[in-house]
């Protein structure tokens, strides 16, 4: 991602005011990162800051919801018109701006980031309590979980089969998996899904969303491998 922090002071007093007395190593080891990658963040001039690092700072600093939405808000301003509550679901301006998501996933380079910004987008957009993930089929058979933000890639489970067209939904104890399959030539490559609680009911249009995420990203990748080729 070619995403910069922008140089604000709104984020640099935002972290320096949370963190109080604690150190910066220390919050740091907390949320697994190095110390120089968080003076960085604090001073806001990181680079292309992950979602997923975000929250762990997040975690760190113990921030309630309210105050995570706004960490997100000045860290990546290009996610600020997504973001939602936990368990929302996505507002209308976020379906009216179809043309920035695409244009979001058109700027992520390489193979493995269009996956990390879809993923990133789905979670900002359902709410920062959501696990969102990317799977791969390989042309080997090996299926793994190739990014996921809210829950270890160990937690996820990947369906045997994933039918090209078809949405999928499976329950395993106390959660429920989402998932929309993408596909090249006919064959699955690939899909996105959410986690979420088994009890939680949630809005169709989440899994709508999903979907509507999950086909730019096909066409992304899909686009991307005919590039290649050519």
């Amino acid at each position: 991602m070619q995403e910069c922090v922008p140089d604000s002071p709104d984020l640099r007093s935002f972290l320096r005011l949370r963190r109080g007395d604690s150190k910066q190593w220390e919050l740091a080891a907390t949320a697994r990162l190095s110390l120089s990658r968080y003076k960085r963040l604090e001073s806001g001039r990181a680079l292309a800051v992950r979602l997923d690092v975000l929250l762990r700072v997040a975690a760190a600093l113990r921030l309630d919801a309210g105050e995570r939405l706004e960490l997100v808000r000045l860290a990546r301003p290009d996610l600020a018109f997504l973001l939602s509550a936990a368990g929302a679901p996505p507002l209308g301006y976020q379906w009216r701006s179809v043309h920035k998501l695409a244009r979001r996933l058109g700027q992520a380079k390489g193979s493995r980031d269009p996956a990390c910004v879809a993923v990133e987008i789905v979670h900002a957009s359902l709410g920062l309590d959501m696990t969102v993930f990317a799977l791969e089929l390989h042309s080997d058979g090996r299926r793994e979980v190739g990014f996921c933000i809210g829950a270890p890639d160990d937690s996820i489970v990947v369906p045997e089969a994933l039918v090209h067209g078809g949405f999928h939904v499976e329950t395993l104890g106390d959660r429920r998996f989402a998932y929309v399959p993408m596909s090249r030539d006919g064959r699955v490559f690939g899909a996105l899904g959410i986690a979420y609680p088994r009890e939680n009911r949630l809005d169709p249009k989440c899994f709508a969303f999903l979907g509507m995420v999950a086909a730019l990203l096909e066409v992304r990748l899909n686009d991307r491998v005919e590039q290649v080729e050519h």
